[in-house]
């Protein structure tokens, strides 16, 4: 392969030189240049190309020395940072150049500089860390490696989990001294006396920092909790545990300082008197956890029926939970209340979509039910105001949405149903059933509304049937004028005889009484007689 590319190179450089000197003899030649100086120009020529060819070789000749000079020095800073970081002797592969040797050697002294920097500095941290923990423990600090050495870094993780440790053991027992320190200040107030020694005085100071949590202070400060303990458990006994009771019901009825500090005060001590005020202070308490138990599952009670009505939960479902009928308002029911009200709304924000969805086609629903009773009230064309116009938009708007919403409900409960192997229920009615329930109440409403406009129809034409048989006299009683026929007075208002005809309920035709009008503009010579053509019912006189 090398000796292919050295030919390659050799043709490459004698094409390139064989056009030079070309070039070179076409420029002489139009310069007009004899034999003599074109010689000494050729000697100009190759006195450059040897200067060039022994600059590159005297580079690379210097490259290869400062390769060979960077190994050697790469090889021995790698073999003395191996042994300050404890690492084992190290030794490069065999199947490299030397070009490639020292880029690696270069990289990984590098990599070692590194982690020398890394392990210094984490090994300052760590040591200034125990160095004040051990002073806090007044403990003595522990070496993991010999003095002048880097630690490795399982010697790192040893004393980063030492100093863990050290950490969870000053927290335990700060959070020790503290619940002590606060026993002792609460003995010593129920027993009500004062500390004596400047240990003692120490013990019960507030100041987080004037008691170090050393092995022997902790030891001290057990003693005196266990000396007051003892003092205390003699005549205490009753009275703490009703005064336990008592701060219980407190935290948990959430009673202000400004209330309970006073019965504190009060009933501080072990007299019979106090034992008193501490029971009828429980009793009072308990009344209170009662009432304030009843009004807090009353609420949760309210929020747990919306979510239910927001959810469609049938009332089968309802009754499931039995505890939203329970006479007992205690912790027990609260706490299944809370539960139930975290299950339906973990169900409701999953389903929210599906469930506005469902909420949207019923109120479209409701409003294309409210345009169809608008649409059969004939009161509506007395209103003003583009009422009808306004109405007329909003029908064809809910008709034109309440398809693209029903078609979007039912896909995604068809996807709901089948992610979820059951029905979708609303009010214990499947979807589509509930569906198919409120467009057949509709037709039937419809088909009510019409049969009631029928019957009031005849109702109507029967009794104005009644009136126009009843109203006929005979001729003889008429009153007539000149021997004319009869002539009634014209009324302004519509009335019976105007009708052409009027069907009955006994399938009898009435014929319309044909008036004509009275005005002399229509009737300029005599007024015609306006005759009265009846069909009798069937057995009418």
């Amino acid at each position: 392969m090398a000796d292919r590319q050295d030919e390659d190179l050799h043709r490459e450089i004698i094409n390139k030189l064989d056009s030079t000197l070309d070039r070179l003899h076409s420029v002489w030649d139009v310069l007009g240049l004899d034999v003599a100086q074109r010689a000494t120009r050729i000697e100009v020529v190759t006195l450059h190309l040897n200067n060039l060819l022994d600059e590159i070789v005297r580079e690379e000749e210097n490259l290869c020395e400062r390769i060979l000079a960077n190994i050697k020095a790469y090889s021995g800073d790698v073999t003395r940072l191996g042994q300050v970081l404890g690492l084992l002797h190290y030794k490069a592969p065999d199947d490299m150049t030397n070009v490639q040797l020292e880029k690696y050697l270069k990289k990984k002294r590098h990599s070692l500089e590194e982690e020398l920097n890394d392990r210094t500095t984490v090994q300052r941290k760590l040591d200034k860390e125990e160095r004040q923990l051990c002073d806090t423990l007044s403990e003595v600090m522990a070496r993991d490696a010999a003095e002048g050495t880097v630690p490795t870094w399982c010697q790192l993780e040893a004393t980063r989990c030492r100093i863990g440790e050290m950490k969870r053991e000053i927290v335990q027992r700060q959070v020790v001294v503290q619940s002590t320190k606060s026993d002792i200040r609460d003995l010593l107030k129920e027993l009500q006396i004062s500390p004596r020694s400047s240990f003692q005085r120490q013990a019960v100071c507030n100041a987080g920092d004037s008691f170090n949590p050393t092995a022997e202070n902790m030891t001290a400060l057990k003693q005196y909790h266990d000396q007051l303990e003892t003092q205390r458990r003699s005549h205490l006994s009753l009275v703490l545990r009703l005064r336990g009771q008592m701060e219980v019901l407190w935290k948990r009825l959430c009673l202000p300082e400004q209330e309970t500090r006073p019965i504190s005060t009060r009933t501080a001590g072990c007299e019979v008197r106090v034992l008193d005020d501490i029971k009828t202070e429980i009793a009072r308490c308990d009344l209170l956890m009662s009432e304030k138990m009843r009004e807090c599952i009353t609420n949760v009670r309210l929020e747990l029926i919306e979510l239910w009505d927001n959810c469609y939960v049938e009332q089968e479902e309802r009754a499931e939970f039995q505890s939203f009928a329970s006479p007992y308002f205690n912790e027990i029911s609260l706490k299944a209340h809370e539960d139930e009200v975290t299950r339906m709304a973990a169900y409701y924000n999953e389903n929210s979509e599906l469930l506005n969805l469902v909420e949207k086609w019923k109120k479209l629903f409701e409003q294309y039910l409210e345009h169809e009773r608008r649409a059969s009230d004939p009161t509506r064309y007395s209103n003003r105001g583009c009422y009808l116009l306004k109405e007329e938009k909003a029908r064809k708007r809910v008709e034109k949405d309440l398809p693209v919403v029903e078609r979007d409900v039912c896909k995604k409960i068809v996807h709901w149903e089948r992610c979820n192997d059951r029905i979708f229920k609303i009010s214990g009615t499947p979807f589509v059933e509930f569906m198919a329930q409120c467009w057949e109440g509709q037709r039937q409403e419809k088909l009510k509304a019409k049969k009631q406009r029928i019957q009031a129809k005849r109702t109507l034409m029967n009794s104005e049937a009644k009136y126009i048989n009843e109203s006929v006299t005979s001729p003889d009683k008429r009153r007539r004028l000149n021997n004319c026929a009869l002539i009634r007075k014209p009324s302004l208002k519509r009335g019976w005889h105007e009708k052409e005809s009027v069907p009955s309920m006994g399938n009898n035709t009435i014929s319309s009484v044909n008036s004509s009008a009275m005005s002399p503009a229509r009737n300029s010579h005599r007024p015609k007689p306006r005759t009265l053509a009846t069909t009798p019912k069937r057995g009418s006189r």
